[in-house]
């Protein structure tokens, strides 16, 4: 998608000055991010798509896929801040899914950035079966893998509460499309016409 060109100035993080940013916990998923990743994230994230499959024995396949579109141009940011997320809850199968990751909420470390990343998919209400980012307490784990966002890699885990179960994570991935500057855009093919 293409957006207009616009100018604004952004405090050292690459947020709007009036985001200030919050103290790195140690928790966060997506660290050692420099300022220019956190203002291309903030302001020119345009979308995530997710597809992801695993499998619990016994009990089947689960496969999901969606994608998720932050409609507001790069320029609006600086009013309506970006949050990408996604909740469902499928009552045919009592699955139900979480995906949460805002530009807005930017952790400081002593010199690079972080932003954090919520994911779950698993039974409802109480997730005695997870795919997520992190292992609840009390949950064992089935299988891990990962997921590669922003050129970072997350660790995620397929666990249980239950006793006795088997599973695997068959596939997971995730895309990112950004939005480009016309101006940009238009300068690039006429660099390449020439």
């Amino acid at each position: 998608m293409n957006a207009t060109p616009f100018i604004v100035a952004v405090n050292p993080s690459g947020l709007p000055h009036p985001i200030p940013t919050q103290p790195a916990t140690g928790d966060e998923l997506l660290t050692d991010m420099s300022p220019q990743e956190i203002a291309t994230v903030f302001w020119m994230l345009q979308s995530l798509s997710l597809s992801y499959s695993y499998t619990v024995n016994g009990l089947g396949t689960y496969a999901n896929g969606y994608t998720i579109t932050c409609g507001a141009q790069p320029v609006e940011r600086l009013a309506n801040y970006p949050v990408f997320a996604y909740e469902s809850l499928d009552e045919t199968t009592s699955m139900g899914t979480f995906f949460q990751l805002n530009p807005a909420q930017v952790f400081q470390g002593t010199s690079t950035y972080a932003l954090n990343l919520v994911f779950q998919e698993g039974t409802y209400p109480n997730g005695e079966i997870l795919l997520a980012v992190n292992i609840p307490a009390g949950h064992t784990v089935l299988d891990t893998s990962s997921l590669v966002l922003f050129a970072r890699t997350i660790p995620l885990y397929l666990s249980t509460s239950y006793t006795g179960l088997t599973g695997s994570i068959n596939s997971f991935a995730i895309g990112e499309t950004y939005w480009q500057i016309q101006g940009k855009v238009q300068e690039a093919a006429s660099i390449q016409n020439k």
